[in-house]
């Protein structure tokens, strides 16, 4: 279904048209979505690349139930991105 075909939509179209001085937008993290993959995603990728390179020094499975649970997301970044080096972490 197209967003223009959806209600919700609809109904906001109608509200900005008749009092448009009253809306505000407000984008979060979430507006780059279709774009870019999320933070837990990027990082699940980032462990498989490291330990595809045979770099990862960790348990790959016990990384990847820490991302499930949302903890240590930066320490799990920056050892990644350590054990494949600056610029390889860039280009991935």
């Amino acid at each position: 279904m197209q967003l223009a075909e959806q209600q919700n939509f609809k109904n906001f179209l109608s509200l900005y048209r008749s009092n448009a001085e009253r809306v505000v937008f407000f984008v979060g993290a979430g507006l780059s979505m279709p774009l870019f993959p999320s933070w837990l995603v990027f990082l699940k990728q980032l462990v498989d690349y490291t330990d595809a390179r045979g770099k990862l020094s960790f348990d790959k499975r016990e990384l990847l139930e820490k991302l499930e649970k949302g903890v240590e997301y930066l320490e799990i970044a920056d050892f990644c991105a350590d054990a494949i080096g600056k610029n390889e972490y860039r280009d991935f």
